[in-house]
């Protein structure tokens, strides 16, 4: 790496001078710090800015989501940034952490995030969630072989459950022809609500998780409208509905070249979408997000001497 840390030739994504500036300086206070590389270097400021721009979209615009004012809550996604000092940065701010391991449980409990502030998701949950039998936490049934073992334990700890619903907007990013194999279909998903009434346990979370890099806010609009349809089928009237992420980060490209956000324009635009989109769950409460890349992609760097 030269003296004054150019960008490889080829490698420019439009960052504005500012972001490259902000990234030379802690790249030579860690150098100096250090004096060795590969060495990984994370900040959470452009984490704080991210977020501070979602808000800032639902506050200008003083939309209510639903029929009334309801909140939006960010969850951090452990999965896409798992650096300790992030984790401890963020349950310090008094904000929630989702997880989708034993690890990332572990890692969450570890640096002080208590249960009612974790949120579940994931596949296959059922093989290690039993292991740390938490009360209070919040959790959403991916599959029916989840639903049938955790379910005592939901009633038992007082869980508070949502169910993933897989829409028709869901693709395997990679193979775009292929339907994502998580969560419940429509149909599924109607029958598995009545399971859940039966047994005695409201169902207070809708999820819908689309993929990374969604296109733009129509394909959020026609899925919140489906998991809509299925609730409203179903007789269930959730208090919180669950985005999941997949929102592009900026200045990210394809393999083909492309900007993954050229769809979207102003984030108010997404912010007037929610609010149209959810006035069909009359007792909602808050709307969650989930990003992982749009908010921690620009978060860390690694260093390395050539």
């Amino acid at each position: 790496m030269s003296a004054k840390l150019r960008q490889p030739a080829g490698l420019n994504f439009g960052h504005p001078p500012e972001t490259i500036r902000f990234w030379k300086r802690l790249v030579r206070e860690a150098l100096r710090i250090s004096g060795s590389t590969p060495l990984y270097v994370c900040s959470a400021q452009p984490v704080a800015e991210r977020i501070a721009e979602l808000d800032l979209a639902f506050e200008e615009f003083k939309l209510p989501i639903g029929n009334c004012q309801s909140s939006i809550r960010h969850w951090l996604s452990c999965k896409t940034q798992p650096a300790r000092p992030l984790l401890r940065w963020w349950r310090e701010r008094g904000c929630d952490i989702e997880v989708v391991s034993e690890f990332e449980l572990r890692a969450a409990l570890t640096e002080g995030f208590t249960p009612n502030r974790i949120l579940i998701n994931g596949p296959a949950k059922h093989h290690w969630l039993p292991k740390l039998p938490l009360h209070g936490l919040s959790v959403n049934f991916d599959s029916d072989a989840e639903l049938k073992a955790l379910l005592p334990l939901a009633k038992k700890l007082q869980w508070r459950v949502g169910l993933r619903i897989c829409t028709s907007q869901e693709f395997d990013p990679e193979n775009p022809k292929l339907p994502t194999q998580f969560g419940f279909t429509s149909e599924e998903a109607k029958a598995t609500l009545q399971k859940l009434k039966r047994a005695g346990v409201a169902l207070e979370i809708a999820h819908f998780h689309l993929r990374t890099n969604v296109a733009s806010p129509a394909i959020y609009e026609r899925a919140v409208q489906e998991v809509a349809d299925v609730c409203q089928a179903a007789g269930v009237t959730p208090k919180f509905l669950d985005l999941g992420g997949g929102l592009p980060p900026r200045h990210t490209r394809s393999r083909s070249g492309d900007v993954f956000n050229a769809g979207w324009g102003d984030l108010r635009d997404f912010a007037a979408m929610l609010s149209r989109s959810t006035k069909r769950f009359p007792d909602l409460q808050e709307i969650w997000l989930e990003n992982g890349r749009f908010v921690s992609a620009g978060s860390g760097v690694l260093v390395t001497k050539v």
